[in-house]
């Protein structure tokens, strides 16, 4: 027979205080490691917390760490399809979405992909607007030469 009174007992108090702790901790790693996997670890932490006071208190911080790696998910979402589909319309939408960032290490990555982006459009936008100036030249000039031609072979020569 063990004497059950030589058990430590745990208090209630004890463990709100190492959920509080864990909470907290998982909570400082999610915002100084915005993923969502670290968003999911610190929510569910956050949830077997019964003082309603420090739940909301913590569940508004991890809200902020959550609707920024919203945001960048968005925002690397919108500037790889910029990147596939270089448009105008894709920039100026990757644009917005890089805009809301706050994570400025982020944000700058994504900006130098996206005007790496408009840098080509506006490259082949000038080469566009120079190849057809001559474009409309080649063609008139084959089609002089295919004429000569045609007409030379219909005379004989």
């Amino acid at each position: 027979h063990r004497d059950l009174h030589s058990f430590p007992i745990r208090r209630s108090s004890d463990l709100c205080h190492y959920l509080e702790a864990k909470a907290a901790s998982l909570l400082a790693e999610a915002q100084a490691n915005p993923t969502s996997e670290a968003v999911t670890n610190a929510q569910a932490a956050i949830n077997k917390l019964s003082d309603e006071s420090k739940k909301t208190d913590l569940q508004s911080q991890l809200d902020a760490v959550s609707a920024e790696v919203t945001n960048e998910s968005n925002a690397e979402t919108a500037v790889a399809t910029a990147e596939s589909e270089q448009t105008s319309a894709n920039v100026t939408a990757a644009q917005a979405a890089i805009d809301v960032l706050t994570n400025e290490t982020v944000k700058d990555q994504l900006q130098a992909r996206l005007d790496a982006v408009s840098n080509a459009i506006a490259a082949a936008t000038t080469q566009n607007n120079t190849t057809s100036g001559n474009s409309t030249y080649s063609t008139y000039g084959n089609t002089y030469s295919d004429s000569t031609i045609t007409n030379s072979d219909s005379y004989g020569y």
